[in-house]
């Protein structure tokens, strides 16, 4: 995962969308189990990270096993990165309503294992449960520019930095 995280070719991806100087803000693997693996409402990244500012991180997803419309791959609306933070409630999970997601524009992104894709953490997305016998894990790195300014309180963690260079006083 550390090689992964730091493939030429991703860092390629990444810093032609944010910037040459590039920090890894976290990473995690999501896994959806066969038959029961549960769906994941609407939302937006940067609504959970909000120790980041600006809020222009991107997102790398990366598929460990095909992820398909059946095991739960990922559905955005393209172009909601361009609003801002939307409002997200504590109901069934933190969440965006529905009454504020154009459904109507969805797209799903299924991937082939091995294959990725980017997105901004701004970007509205979900997923379906996965309803079939196989399982869907997925790896994330977000990344953001070294640029950024830590929000949080108490001690500022130690971003790696994975491009470029650092900045005294920022992530």
């Amino acid at each position: 995962f550390h090689a992964y995280a730091r493939h030429p070719k991703i860092l390629d991806v990444v810093t032609s969308l944010i910037g040459p100087n590039v920090k890894i803000s976290l990473d995690q693997t999501l896994a959806k189990p066969p038959l029961v693996g549960s769906a994941k409402p609407p939302h937006q990244d940067s609504a959970y990270w909000v120790n980041i500012d600006p809020p222009d991180l991107v997102v790398c997803w990366m598929a460990l096993d095909d992820a398909t419309e059946g095991n739960g791959c990922m559905r955005f609306i393209p172009g909601s990165h361009k609003g801002g933070v939307i409002e997200h409630k504590h109901l069934e999970d933190f969440r965006v309503e529905d009454e504020l997601i154009d459904y109507s524009a969805e797209v799903a992104c299924p991937l082939t294992a091995g294959s990725c894709e980017f997105h901004h953490s701004l970007s509205l997305h979900r997923t379906d449960a996965n309803t079939s016998p196989n399982r869907r894990i997925g790896l994330t790195v977000a990344y953001m520019s070294a640029e950024s300014r830590y929000m949080g309180e108490g001690t500022k963690p130690n971003y790696e930095l994975v491009a470029g260079r650092g900045f005294e006083g920022c992530v």
